[in-house]
């Protein structure tokens, strides 16, 4: 069994589509704590809460997938470009009748930004969208010509970058797999005009969900895997695989067409069959409310038992009055696989105030003492009546108690002026 932990550290909305391809693939949340998901915060206050998930991925690959081959045709390739077209063709007419797969290939090269159009532009030459037609996908190949580079490094990550922000532009689906195999043998300037940094390629590729697969002719920490020129001084292919799910293999046989057929057909498969990330995400309006997430990156391959994943997430509430009903969805490389539903009664509920706004109008002044008061007398009827917790909102004095000397404390500062905030002791005290 596996079993992963994360703290969300990022906020996300997105639009999620329904079960599709992967409707093989499913999963559920366990379970919750607190349970149900409802809170009570101060405003700009911040509280944590656990979801508990598993999922179950099938052996059999998951459907649809569009292949994007990129690679480097810079006149250094000119020992490897044509095994590399060869392994290209082969692998596509294979895998394009595999009886269980749909597959759609796409073929793509990058040089650097002083070798005009298209690589000044938009960092690669799109030599064949994507298409199930072999024709076209073995046309696309052969118009990957050598020329240009000879320079330290190429514009790899700008190349990486672009296509992720372009997938749709591509002709790619965003209800399918998405892969690039990628084949060059230097690495990439980042982190200066005009190349990206490497979080930020990797980040383009994250937020669309690509895996990819990069196959090096070198050793680790050299060709692709080198660190970029004035850069972040990280391996650049085995971070930005180990970080959007995927694989670097360095000493690729690529100048062996018939064995990188093989391994490209098995990086295909095994990318087709397993999901890159998990996600929980907020469907609703959450108003000025902020929730922190971070997804669980795999890659996730078959299994016969079941993913276990905890999330765990930090809510931070407005600096006003405000309540939000939003529904907690998992999210399995863009699929949503299950949600905690207001409709279902499982409701991720949140309801925030301004300590020491009795009435519930986001202004602390001198209204709000009658509503203290008739905290103090009858809790349950002012709980009925404005739909808080006197104990949380009204403790002034931060003394854990509820009574007089708060009033005396609320009235002090009121008459002070302090309208809208307390004297900091009695904040600090509070807040801890």
């Amino acid at each position: 069994m596996r079993v992963a932990a994360l703290i969300l550290l990022f906020t996300a909305a997105v639009t999620f589509r329904p079960a599709a391809v992967g409707a093989q693939i499913t999963g559920r949340i366990t379970g919750t704590s607190p349970s149900p998901l409802a809170f009570e915060i101060l405003a700009n206050q911040s509280t944590e809460g656990l979801v508990n998930v598993e999922v179950m991925i099938p052996f059999t690959p998951a459907g649809g997938v569009d292949v994007l081959f990129l690679t480097d045709t810079t006149s250094s390739m000119e020992q490897f470009i044509q095994p590399i077209r060869t392994a290209m063709a082969v692998a596509a007419r294979s895998l394009l009748g595999h009886d269980s797969l749909d597959v759609r290939f796409a073929v793509a090269d990058y040089k650097d930004f002083g070798d005009g159009q298209p690589y000044d532009s938009r960092g690669y030459g799109l030599k064949q969208d994507f298409t199930n037609d072999l024709g076209d996908i073995v046309n696309g190949i052969q118009n990957l010509t050598l020329g240009g580079g000879g320079g330290e490094a190429e514009q790899n990550l700008a190349a990486l970058h672009n296509v992720g922000f372009d997938w749709e532009g591509l002709g790619g689906k965003p209800d399918r797999q998405k892969l690039v195999i990628w084949f060059g043998d230097s690495p990439g300037f980042e982190g200066f005009s005009p190349y990206p940094t490497l979080e930020d390629t990797i980040g383009s590729l994250f937020e669309e969900g690509v895996e990819v697969y990069a196959f090096n002719p070198f050793q680790a920490l050299t060709g692709i895997d080198a660190p970029g020129p004035k850069a972040s001084g990280l391996p650049q292919a085995s971070t930005i695989t180990g970080a959007v799910g995927g694989l670097t293999l360095n000493n690729a046989p690529v100048g062996n067409s018939e064995f990188l057929a093989t391994l490209i057909q098995s990086a295909i498969m095994h990318g087709a069959a397993n999901i890159s990330q998990l996600r929980l995400e907020v469907e609703g309006d959450l108003g000025g409310w902020e929730f922190f997430s971070e997804p669980i990156v795999g890659p996730f391959n078959p299994d016969e038992e079941a993913i276990q994943a905890t999330f765990q997430f930090l809510l931070t509430a407005p600096p006003i009055y405000d309540t939000v009903e939003v529904d907690l969805v998992l999210v399995a490389d863009g699929v949503e696989l299950d949600r905690l539903s207001n409709s279902q009664q499982l409701m991720f509920l949140t309801f925030a105030c301004i300590l020491g706004d009795m009435n519930g109008d986001s202004l602390v002044d001198a209204f709000d003492v009658t509503f203290l008061e008739m905290a103090l007398a009858d809790r349950r009827a002012y709980a009925d009546l404005i739909g808080i917790d006197p104990d949380m909102w009204a403790d002034f004095n931060g003394d854990g108690v509820l009574d007089a000397f708060d009033v005396a404390y609320f009235e002090a500062a009121v008459g002070e002026g302090a309208s809208a905030h307390l004297p900091e002791p009695a904040s600090a005290a509070l807040l801890g």
